[in-house]
């Protein structure tokens, strides 16, 4: 019973053993019925689970043989091939050398500490008042702020003003006239960019380091938000005209030689049969949709420039992961290979060729998901494990459905617009009609700063750092190699039509690139946030949504000091231990939801952590 003075039983009322797993670095992999099964710390998980954790409060029977202290004082199971231990256990073995007797002396000191105690008495004694000038008279509020400011603590808005100047009146136009959030117009003509130039724009950020130019992004976006138009106006408009236009020029080289290749098969001489087929090339794909992995590896077998993945869905991350679940994730290297530039074999037996090797294969994509499509990919062990995760960036814009003014809605600027388009499509044709492709180098200034950078964000990864989401994940993001892409595109951007072969990138444009990626690395950041829940939302979000749950039960009473032991008694969420408690309440009360303060318990010395609850929860709940 946890109300007894059970130390073992106190012990299950301040830990959540999940959490105390997760912290001490076990990695869950997959829940089947009330069975939790982890990866031991320091293994892959791709190598298989190393125990189960019987929900929600144990015991963990562990079969691995390689978690040392939990063997040897575990309890053996009854068939002899793993151990178990309780939560007590548990800590015992990891805290205490497995020395019990230290472990209750242990936790009853924390137990003392946070609950006032200066002995362990032999039953529960009530809670003393608190002094009564501590009433609820005496507490001011303020009008409480959405906690969701918290979770994008880098930049708030998509930086507009990085991007290429002859874009940022069509991302506004764009934006106004279907209102949509800046940050899907923003995101979607930074991915038009790299596609434009996908496969034909390398950077070197110095001798040794160089990347191809292509970008992965994700903007998630909720049915009818406006994402489908968005993409047509910016992306998959300009793009595929220009596609089309392309194509009718290639058909017509095809036509005019179309006699000569036939009279030359005739002839059977294949030389001059290689030689018109060269002349008349491959009808250029610039974008493809929904495209499986096999897809995929086809086209890039036939395209030499690379291709680009373009959905207003989530098609193409939801067909990854059915390829994962069918056992086929080795098919997933056309999209990672694509990414880093690399060589891959692709089988053509079709052709009468079994294999085609491609040099340096270049994969572009540009998708708008609904969230919970964003969810499911991230929280996916495997694709995080292949690096799939870290090429993406994700952006996650406030949605405007519900807000939007469908009486009075803008008109689109048709003179910008079509500015926009043409700059884009002749950018695009000279991509793809020059033989030889752009390189970018950054200057010696460029350089130094990029150097700062990484120290910079090598220093935020540490444990506790910002770079870790609550439950200690590292953001793994290739945050370097975005910033260094984004910047070539953006020096290569301000010269659509006459850039040079060779390009420098200056400061301005990798102070520019490094602003944009550090706006995906903080919305990244707020997608394991509230991955790191299990709910879709931060935990501090979940706190907040139980509290009002538990005013409007009338649990707990606003504007009233409640100690730490009733809110725990109120709800397991709140059994963590206290200074991850007491960290909990403070990002509260930096919003203004709550009151913390230490009091003195009325006849006593001892002073107690007491929490207030501000009275506009109830009302102020939609600002979640």
């Amino acid at each position: 019973d946890p109300d007894s003075d059970s130390i073992a039983a106190w012990t299950s009322t301040q830990y959540d053993y999940r959490q105390l797993l997760e912290g001490d670095g076990w990695t869950p992999m997959h829940t089947k019925g009330d069975d939790l099964h982890l990866c031991r710390p320091g293994k892959d998980p791709r190598g298989g689970a190393s125990a189960v954790l019987h929900l929600p409060d144990g015991p963990l029977v562990v079969f691995t043989t390689e978690a040392h202290e939990l063997q040897r004082h575990g309890k053996l199971t009854a068939t002899g091939d793993a151990v178990s231990l309780s939560l007590f256990g548990y800590l015992a073995a990891t805290r205490y050398d497995g020395d019990r007797s230290a472990t209750a002396r242990g936790l009853r000191e924390q137990r003392n500490s946070i609950e006032g105690r200066t002995s362990s008495p032999t039953s529960r004694q009530p809670t003393p008042p608190i002094e009564a000038d501590r009433s609820d008279e005496h507490l001011e509020w303020d009008e409480p702020t959405p906690l969701v400011e918290n979770q994008l603590t880098t930049v708030e808005d998509f930086p507009l003003h990085c991007l290429p100047a002859w874009m940022i009146p069509a991302v506004q136009d764009t934006a106004a006239s279907i209102q949509v959030p800046i940050d899907m117009t923003g995101c979607m003509a930074l991915g038009a960019l790299a596609i434009a130039t996908t496969g034909r724009l390398n950077v070197e950020v110095w001798p040794g380091w160089q990347e191809p130019c292509n970008l992965w992004i994700a903007v998630a976006g909720e049915p009818t938000s406006g994402k489908s138009p968005s993409m047509r106006k910016l992306v998959t408009g300009p793009i595929d005209d220009e596609e089309a236009e392309l194509h009718r020029e290639q058909a017509d080289v095809a036509r005019r030689h179309q006699a000569e290749l036939e009279q030359a098969e005739r002839d059977k001489d294949w030389l001059k049969v290689d030689a018109i087929t060269k002349l008349i090339g491959e009808p250029p794909a610039i974008t493809v949709d929904d495209a499986t992995p096999e897809d995929l590896a086809a086209e890039l077998g036939r395209q030499e420039r690379g291709v680009s993945v373009v959905s207003d869905e989530g098609g193409p991350l939801l067909g990854l992961d059915r390829y994962k679940q069918s056992g086929s994730s080795s098919k997933l290297d056309p999209y990672l290979k694509g990414y880093s530039g690399d060589s891959i074999k692709i089988n053509r037996r079709t052709t009468g060729r079994t294999v085609i090797k491609r040099e340096h294969v270049n994969v572009s994509m540009m998708v708008s998901p609904q969230p919970i499509v964003l969810q499911s990919i991230w929280s996916d062990l495997e694709l995080g494990g292949r690096g799939f995760i870290a090429r993406m960036l994700v952006s996650l814009p406030d949605s405007l459905v519900g807000y939007r003014d469908m009486l009075n809605q803008p008109e689109s600027n048709t003179k910008i617009m079509a500015e926009y388009s043409r700059t884009l499509r002749r950018l695009v044709r000279r991509m793809v009609t020059t033989d030889t492709g752009w390189h970018a180098r950054l200057d010696a200034d460029a350089q130094n700063h990029f150097r700062q950078f990484r120290a910079d964000l090598e220093e935020a990864r540490r444990p506790g750092g910002p770079l870790r989401a609550t439950n200690g994940q590292v953001n793994q993001m290739k945050i370097e190699s975005a910033a260094a892409r984004i910047a070539a595109l953006i020096a290569l951007g301000e010269r659509p039509l006459d850039s040079p072969l060779f390009l420098t990138v200056t400061l301005e444009d990798l102070r520019r690139g490094i602003e944009i990626a550090t706006y995906f690395l903080a919305h990244e950041g707020a997608l394991l946030g509230r991955l790191s829940t299990g709910s879709g939302m931060s935990s501090d979000e979940v706190a907040l949504q139980k509290i009002i749950e538990l005013v409007d039960s009338g649990t707990l009473v606003p504007s009233t000091w409640i100690g730490l032991r009733d809110l725990r008694a109120a709800s397991r969420l709140f059994r963590l231990p206290t200074p991850k408690l007491l960290a909990l309440f403070g990002r509260l009360e930096d919003h203004g939801w709550v009151k913390i303060d230490r009091v003195k318990i009325a006849g006593s010395r001892r002073a107690v952590t007491v929490v207030a609850i501000n009275p506009a929860c109830v009302p102020h709940s939609e600002t979640l």
